[in-house]
């Protein structure tokens, strides 16, 4: 069984292909990625 996950967030798109992986710890692991980008990118921001 393969399908996708995708994940929006922040304007961001992600995706993966889901395999013999449950796609809710696939979303939850692109979620965490986009989020944790987000939050470096608004530190970034403020720093400056």
């Amino acid at each position: 069984m393969t399908g996708a996950v995708i994940v929006y967030y922040g304007g961001e798109v992600k995706f993966a292909t889901v395999g013999m992986n449950r796609p809710e710890l696939v979303a939850r692991c692109l979620l965490t990625d986009l989020v944790q980008r987000a939050e470096s990118s608004k530190r970034k921001q403020s720093c400056h």
